[in-house]
């Protein structure tokens, strides 16, 4: 065996590569090997499996700013929890405010720590939020080292008032902030809740008024958009610095209402549209009993339990 084959047969380089060109004898051609396909294509590592929660909304009315939200917590292809509360607040002689997040359930949280511990020190809202923000991303976050696809991240409302500035919304979305308009909403409800708050808010409503609208639109959404659920949370920052938690037995009795009266929309979108269906006696009969049943339900005030301190 001459060296040169030898030397080819020990080598490890792909075919290509074996022959340098002043090794082949005049005349021959060199060869031409392409290096094989793979048979499948390289799996990708999955990306760590985080808590993740679905949709918040906070809401500016008359007398009082609404933050809300579904009590679903959901960790992808594993399972959900449906009693947590994603909301946090704190309040003391100088400042009221209260907190709702969306996405990484982990990083969120211990954002409401964290600025929770900075009201503490100074009651600047606005300073806490932006400080924690930035210090979550920059410090924890990005010590992961994950490429930004798989990076965990949230999304936070905040409403405060203080004794020298009126009640203000905020909203964050990764590093960046800004001031929330009538109504605001983050996590992946966010474009249906748009849609309808758009439709039936009014920002001029009362506290009373508007919680009503509030109910009724966080529990569409936990209806239509997958990965939205559990029970309805919604705590009221109100003008004179109160911060009070309506009860969960009120609204569940509320939300039952608007499931009942969602059985006749069917009958008045065929009357709108010229081509109305002619209902039985009994279906009448039995439509103004749960519209009755839903009248008297919104007429009962929503009772709130005060809430003081930290939560």
């Amino acid at each position: 065996m001459n060296t040169t084959l030898s030397r080819v047969l020990a080598s490890d380089l792909p075919p290509w590569r074996r022959y340098p060109a002043h090794d082949f004898p005049p005349g021959r051609r060199r060869p031409i090997d392409f290096e094989p396909k793979r048979k499948y294509p390289p799996r990708r590592s999955k990306p760590p499996q985080r808590a993740k929660v679905t949709v918040a909304a906070g809401f500016r009315c008359r007398d009082a700013i609404i933050l809300c939200a579904d009590s679903r917590l959901t960790i992808p292809d594993t399972f959900r929890f449906d009693e947590n509360l994603k909301m946090a607040g704190y309040k003391d002689e100088t400042i009221a405010a209260t907190l709702a997040g969306a996405g990484d359930w982990d990083y969120f949280r211990m954002a409401f720590e964290k600025i929770k511990s900075r009201l503490h020190v100074n009651p600047d809202a606005k300073k806490a939020l932006e400080e924690t923000v930035l210090e979550v991303y920059e410090t924890h976050i990005a010590a992961l080292g994950e490429p930004p696809e798989t990076r965990p991240g949230f999304q936070l409302l905040m409403a405060s008032r203080t004794n020298d500035t009126p009640m203000s919304l905020l909203r964050t979305t990764s590093t960046a902030f800004a001031e929330g308009n009538s109504f605001e909403f983050i996590g992946v409800g966010e474009a249906f809740g748009l849609h309808l708050a758009k439709t039936y808010y009014r920002p001029s409503m009362s506290l009373d008024q508007a919680v009503f609208v509030v109910a009724y639109i966080l529990r569409t959404i936990k209806k239509v958009v997958p990965k939205c659920g559990g029970r309805s949370d919604i705590i009221a920052l109100t003008a004179d610095g109160q911060v009070k938690m309506a009860l969960h037995s009120d609204l569940a009795q509320l939300e039952e209402g608007f499931a009942s009266s969602d059985k006749f929309t069917g009958l008045v979108m065929s009357a709108i549209s010229g081509r109305p269906l002619v209902p039985s006696k009994d279906t009448l009969n039995a439509a103004k009993e749960r519209l009755d049943d839903l009248a008297r339900k919104c007429q009962k005030t929503i009772r709130f339990d005060m809430l003081e301190g930290n939560f």
